[in-house]
């Protein structure tokens, strides 16, 4: 372990105890000889000025510690000659260090808000990014100081930078490399650009999930070069110029992606990557150390450092770890020139820590690594500054924390709550028998004879299913069940149940109730991580229902201060300061807070009480505890109600639900709504009856009587309108006239705060905006989130965009997202919609920018475009560029283009549009971006599955040829590539995608026709097994419709299937649904539109087939639908552009076709296309990106004067804008009888 020293003569001033750090750095005064340290805190910013670099103090005395300036500071940064800081407004601030403030840059002053500040390629020059004022831009100047202190700066260059996605939440990292003989190669190759010289300055920058490097073409203008594109956001990166050089990545992930000199010969690539996952993400503060192949990060609660160098001539890189023992760090900085850090911790402890590698004579104190969550709040802090600076550090502190620690975690850390936080679930529930016993429920007891049992609690801990199978089956995972000093380890694989929950029942007896009900805490942990322990997320229960055992003090431990702030953590803190502040008479710093009371009049919960007790005396007050915490139990005469009070609201209630049976309870409960009820039923009476008003409402000629108090305790809005402190006209007049509310949506919104409800009838689509707006600006939050919820359910492609652009006008934020969510997903149905056409632009932008745009192919997102503009093309013709910015350009087929400009009327436009052309054919792309890489939700990908191979030069037998495995093929790489293999081979199986996974149901193995299937996740790239069909099948119909499969006809050994079931995927299910109009096999099967469609194939009367019908599951209604003008069986099908395209197969003269048909859902009617390069049967087809992919099949050949059909591996595309087939890359291997999909 390396060295870490406290610096204990760090302290910060008097005047400031509620500053919390949150930056800091170090800078050498070369001028004044000191060592400044900077902390940025939620303050300001405060220095510390010390003699030498390692912090040491001769005399003790604390450093001189001064406030340095004073507001909100979002990062802090140290160069070789100055310190800037970057305030919250996007203000750049330099140190002087002649007065030792920050003042504002001198010379400078760039427009808008600066985002990130760099330094240059020289110890004076700085690289400054911001953000215009208009927004819209994102500027890089380069600045130069005068080396002068004060500082002054001077512009030097300003350049364009045309990022994607940049808003005011991005983070845009620029820095620059010098190009020197020790790097130029990996620079050359890394950045594929062969004319670096000696000497050049290249930038590098990142924002979003994109690397890029910036290559200048003129003196202000830069062209952005995407380098790589990452899965996860860039949250910093760092050039190390060491021998090797390398370039350093961390990404938001917990992923550092490590691109390195790989030691090889000039001919060979001069780089290598390597991605590394850290132990204990998410990373909070981070540094590089490049001099020692280090990198030093913290996840808010504990420190690591992980170690990436390389050997000479080893293939990858070994990571190894070390963790430091300091805790809460939330600010870590290099010392320039020497291997040091400095680590900050969020209780103001500064540390030194030693960067030479692999110091084992560790030089920290213990006593002094104050454990602090990262949720703690500031009274927490500052009592755990008080209990540092007042009480000695012993085993005591550390005794009381810990067992604080294990009642109610909190110190839990949430390692990766922002994935798995919305995955699991934890209820607890107490009762005083023997509850009911799910199967699988585990039964836990100390088994203690002397300690008899006197209290029962239910655990049940779910996890999401989806989570639950991936855990379950790496066969890693256990839960961790702790309560009070207990803890208990099972598998997951083992205890849980098929539907991800687990359940258990401990037994409590009465010793182990001493001080009230425990504290249960689950926690999901892998065995084996990195060789370590490691927890992926900790949960703790929740308030407890049902009955509870209370505990009973009559005479209090000790008194509890009228005000004194009492929870969990600051148990431990009271119990060791009263214990060591003997003849002190200090007193803790108290906050305020709320006394709450209720009072029981019921006789039963009396004798309770008595029995308890033994007997209450009237007059007496009684302490008792419910999660230790006081409860003061009053009765002042026998008549008078029980009076419960507490500072603690939920102690209250259990103290009242104990005291109640649980029967007394729900009646109680009903009877205050009731009676509550009853209130407002009656107040609202009065206000129909005009009685007692006060204020008369008037909206659109309608007067609405009310009373001011009643309309005050329910709306915000009427209760500011009417404070006489605030002198508002209003307040003082009897009638108020709101001019932007309908009369109806007034009455509504009156009904509801006298009532609490609005009828369902009342809510109308035409009138729910209004009604949503009305209590936006009326501040009833219910409605609003009634509302809300009406909207969500009513979201249709017709509307989403409309919603959406209401939501974000009215701040309803999970609305907006919502709706954003479905426009994303249903895109290319939005898209046709007329509601696009009328959105404002920067909506378009919005949308049409998006990663989480799942469309089939980009062309859908340029229609889109084009559509929106044509609509108000004179207006709207000037964005031309900047829309077209946001569409992948590269990918959208030249052809597809040409027909936009032929169909163009616009003479602006259409000259616009032959620009782009012409820049993307040129591959300039000066007028937009050529960005090559599809959105994140794009379908990329055609999986072959499964199928038969024979070739001519190979003997063949049904079983060694069929295939298991899986290839894919990228529509953008064009290239194939292998995925995980099937378990068992299958050829003519049914394939679907559902859902982002893909399923292969059925098929033939040898003489075996299958009912099982198999379950493909394409993100794991693993296979799991499913439940079989009810019949086994092969050569039948499957597709999806409905967020189920639905598996029809085929043939089902000696004879022609006729059956229809269906598959839910929740359930893991099937069930039969019905039947064909007639037993089919070989035939081609797709859903569009709510309807399935059932084309070709074979009957018991002819093999090869022209119909065409259509399946309503719904009504279970068939239709007939105009025929193929080609018979035909063992074909191709897929849908493209409202399309049916049926692809080859065998015809009835017995032959294999290469024609073509395609028909129209519009006009039910067939027409034929350019027909295939090849003949080919049972060929894999799949359409994606706007073509048609056909891949493998079979067809005739002569083998030694016998006809045998050999498969093949022809892969080609047809382009339906130039009604064109072309050659695609060809299978890695010959395959027919092949499934194929898109994801």
């Amino acid at each position: 372990m390396s060295a870490c020293r406290w610096i204990s003569q760090f302290k910060l001033p008097p005047e400031h105890p509620d500053f919390y750090p949150v930056a800091v750095a170090c800078f050498q005064d070369t001028i004044a000889h000191r060592t400044l340290v900077l902390v940025a805190g939620t303050e300001g910013i405060v220095s510390i000025s010390a003699a030498d670099q390692n912090l040491t103090s001769t005399s003790g005395d604390p450093f001189p510690c001064t406030l340095v300036y004073q507001g909100l500071v979002e990062a802090l940064k140290g160069t070789e000659s100055v310190v800037l800081a970057l305030t919250q407004e996007g203000q750049l601030l330099v140190l002087d260090l002649s007065c030792d403030q920050f003042i504002p840059i001198v010379g400078y002053s760039g427009e808008g808000k600066i985002r990130h500040v760099e330094q240059g390629v020289s110890s004076g020059q700085l690289l400054v990014v911001r953000q215009t004022e208009a927004g819209k831009r994102t500027v890089l100047d380069v600045v130069e100081s005068d080396n002068t202190p004060p500082h002054s700066f001077r512009l030097l260059e300003t350049y364009d930078l045309a990022l994607e996605l940049v808003d005011s939440e991005t983070r845009v990292i620029v820095k620059a490399v010098t190009v020197e003989p020790a790097n130029q190669r990996f620079l050359i190759d890394f950045l594929d650009f062969s004319e670096f010289v000696d000497g050049q300055c290249v930038i590098l920058a990142s924002a979003n999930n994109k690397f890029y490097w910036l290559q200048h073409q003129d003196k202000s203008n830069v062209e952005l070069n995407v380098v790589h594109c990452f899965a996860s956001n860039v949250m910093d990166f760092e050039f190390s110029a060491i021998k090797p050089c390398s370039l350093l990545v961390l990404l938001d992930a917990g992923v550092l992606m490590v691109f390195r000199d790989s030691f090889q010969s000039e001919s060979e690539s001069s780089y290598f990557t390597a991605s590394i996952c850290l132990q204990s993400p998410p990373v909070e503060t981070h540094a590089f150390d490049t001099v020692h192949n280090s990198l030093l990060y913290s996840n808010g609660f504990g420190m690591f450092r992980l170690w990436y160098s390389q050997e000479e001539n080893a293939e990858e890189i070994t990571p190894r770890y070390e963790e430091i023992a300091v805790y809460g760090v939330v600010a870590i900085a290099l010392i320039a020139n020497q291997s040091k850090a400095l680590v900050m911790t969020e209780n103001n402890q500064l540390y030194l820590y030693d960067v030479t590698p692999w110091q084992r004579n560790a030089t920290y104190d213990p006593a002094r690594l104050v454990k602090l969550g990262k949720n703690m709040q500031r009274a927490t802090r500052r009592l755990t500054r008080r209990l540092t600076e007042e009480v000695e550090f012993d085993g005591r502190l550390e005794e009381a924390i810990g067992n604080e620690e294990a009642k109610f975690n909190v110190l839990a850390l949430y390692r990766n709550r922002r994935m798995f936080g919305q995955l699991a679930t934890m209820e607890t529930s107490f009762h005083s028998v023997m509850p009911p016993r799910p199967s699988g429920t585990l039964m836990l007891s100390d088994g203690s004879k002397d300690d008899p049992v006197a209290l029962f609690a239910c655990v049940k801990f779910s996890l999401d299913q989806e989570c639950f199978e991936l855990l379950a089956k790496q066969r890693r995972w256990s839960i961790c069940l702790s309560y009070q000093l207990r803890t208990m380890v099972y598998p997951i694989h083992e205890t849980f149940s098929k539907e991800g929950v687990f359940n258990a029942i401990v037994m409590l007896g009465k010793g182990q109730l001493n001080r009230g009900l425990p504290v249960f805490r689950a926690q999901i942990a892998s065995a084996v991580q990195h060789g370590r322990d490691s927890a992926l997320l900790t949960f703790t229960q929740q308030i407890p229902t049902g009955k509870c055992y209370i505990t009973v003090d009559e005479t209090a431990p000790f008194a509890i201060p009228e005000h004194t702030r009492w929870n969990q953590r600051t148990a431990a803190v009271e119990e060791i300061i009263r214990s060591n502040r003997e003849g002190r008479q200090e007193k803790l710093s108290v906050l305020a807070k709320h006394r709450v009371a209720y009072g029981i009049l019921n006789e039963s919960s009396k004798e309770m009480a008595f029995r308890i007790i033994g007997e209450l005396a009237t007059h007496s007050l009684h302490t008792w505890y419910a999660l230790d915490e006081p409860v003061n139990i009053d009765w002042p005469t026998r008549d008078a109600p029980i009076r419960l009070s507490s500072y603690h609201p939920v102690a209250l209630d259990f103290v009242k639900r104990f005291l109640l049976k649980a029967d007394e309870t729900s009646t109680e409960v009903a009877l205050q709504r009731d009676k509550l009820k009853k209130v407002l039923l009656n107040l609202n009476a009065l206000r129909l009856d005009g009685r007692f008003c006060d204020v008369e409402i008037r909206a659109s000629g309608t007067t609405v009587h009310a009373h001011r108090a009643v309309l005050s305790a329910s709306s915000a809005y009427f209760e500011a309108m009417f404070r006489p402190e605030l002198g508002l006209s209003e307040g003082k007049q009897r009638s108020v006239t709101l001019h932007s509310i309908r009369a109806d949506i007034l009455q509504l919104l009156i009904g509801f705060i006298y009532t609490g409800q609005i009828e369902i009838e009342q809510v109308t689509a035409s009138n729910v905006q209004e009604l949503l707006a009305a209590a936006d600006m009326l501040q009833v939050p219910e409605v609003v989130d009634g509302c809300c919820e009406y909207l969500c359910r009513e979201l249709h492609s017709s509307n989403a965009l409309g919603i959406l652009r209401f939501a974000e006008a009215h701040n309803c934020r999970q609305l907006a997202e919502v709706a954003s969510n479905f426009v994303y997903s249903n895109f290319p149905k939005v898209a046709l919609e007329d509601e696009l056409l009328d959105v404002p632009y920067a909506l378009l932008v919005k949308v049409i920018s998006s990663e989480a745009l799942r469309v089939d192919s980009e062309h859908q997102v340029f229609n889109a475009a084009l559509r929106w503009i044509r609509h108000d093309v004179v207006p709207r013709r000037q964005y031309v560029f900047e829309i077209l910015s946001h569409v992948r350009i590269a990918l959208v087929p030249v052809s597809l283009i040409d027909q936009a400009i032929g169909e163009c009327r616009d003479v602006s436009l259409k000259i616009a549009l032959r620009s782009v052309r012409k820049d993307l054919t040129s591959r300039r792309g000066q007028l937009v971006p050529l960005r090559v890489c599809p959105r994140v939700c794009a379908k990329k990908s055609i999986y072959v599955i499964g199928g038969s191979r024979r070739e001519q030069s190979a003997g063949w037998t049904p079983t060694d040829w069929i295939f298991e495995s899986v290839i894919k093929y990228d529509i953008f790489a064009r290239e194939w590539t292998e995925s995980a293999p099937m378990e068992i081979g299958r050829i003519l199986p049914g394939v679907a995608a559902l859902g982002g996974k893909i399923y292969v149901i059925g098929g033939e193995r040898g003489s075996q026709i299958l009912a099982n299937g198999e379950v493909y996740d394409t993100q794991n790239n693993n296979w799991e097994p499913m439940a079989p069909m009810n019949v086994p099948r092969c050569e039948f119909g499957l597709c999806t419709l409905g967020g189920t499969l639905y598996a029809m006809g085929g043939w089902i050994g000696e004879d022609i299937g006729g059956s229809i079931e269906c598959y839910d995927p929740m359930r893991n299910a099937w069930r039969m649904v019905g039947d064909l109009p007639e037993p089919k096999f070989s035939m081609g099967v797709v859903s569009f539109e709510g309807l399935i469609y059932i084309v070709g194939g074979c009957n018991t009367h002819s093999r090869y087939l022209t119909d065409l019908i259509s399946y309503n599951p719904v009504t279970n209604e068939w239709t007939k639908l105009a025929r193929m003008q080609t018979a035909r069986c063992q074909m191709g099908v897929a849908i493209l552009d409202r399309h049916l395209y049926v692809v080859g197969g065998n015809s009835s003269q017995q032959e294999v076709l290469r024609t073509v048909e395609r028909y129209s859902f519009d006009e039910n009617k067939w027409s034929m296309v350019s027909p295939m390069t090849v003949r080919r049967s049972s060929p894999a087809v799949a359409a994606a990106d706007g073509l048609l992919y056909v891949a493998g099949g079979d067809q005739p050949c002569e083998i030694n004067f016998y006809r045998a059909q050999i498969t093949i591996t022809s892969f080609e595309c047809y382009d339906p804008i130039a009604d064109q087939w072309k050659v695609c890359p060809d299978l890695p291997t010959s395959r027919s009888e092949a499934g194929a999909v898109v994801v």
